[in-house]
């Protein structure tokens, strides 16, 4: 019997590893890394996201700092570590890679890397910890 290029290409196939169930994204993030979702207001004149607000009582530490980059195409930013300070990521237009070390020897995911979209079509502020490698693609 004659193999179809349907069952041909099913018998060849493999599965993609799964990132998502039940519309979240699953698997592990570095300790200390947290993520605030953001709800876009839209009306006839357009949208309005709330990017920050300390009443969210969302991380201890105060917002001192809020920086605006860009990342070129084919381009990595990093490694990035930070001992005194910890980053906090919005994207506001397309998408970015972030990928996570974490070298920290008291944290119960140490010597993991990881790997996180985030995208401007689920807003979400995202912490990274003082001491946790960070490059941004």
């Amino acid at each position: 019997m004659t193999q179809s290029i349907l069952d041909k290409t099913l018998a060849g196939a493999q599965k993609d590893q799964e990132t998502v169930r039940s519309g979240e994204p699953i698997g592990k993030v570095p300790d200390g890394v947290t993520f605030h979702d953001m709800t876009p207001h839209l009306d006839d004149r357009g949208s309005v996201t709330e990017v920050y607000d300390p009443r969210w009582n969302w991380h201890p530490d105060p917002l001192v700092f809020c920086y605006m980059f860009t990342i070129r195409p084919r381009t990595v930013k990093g490694w990035a570590l930070h001992k005194l300070h910890e980053d906090r990521y919005f994207v506001v237009d397309g998408e970015m890679e972030v990928v996570l070390y974490d070298p920290r020897p008291e944290s119960s995911t140490c010597g993991q890397v990881f790997r996180i979209v985030l995208s401007s079509a689920r807003p979400r502020l995202m912490n990274i910890p003082r001491f946790v490698w960070h490059a941004d693609h």
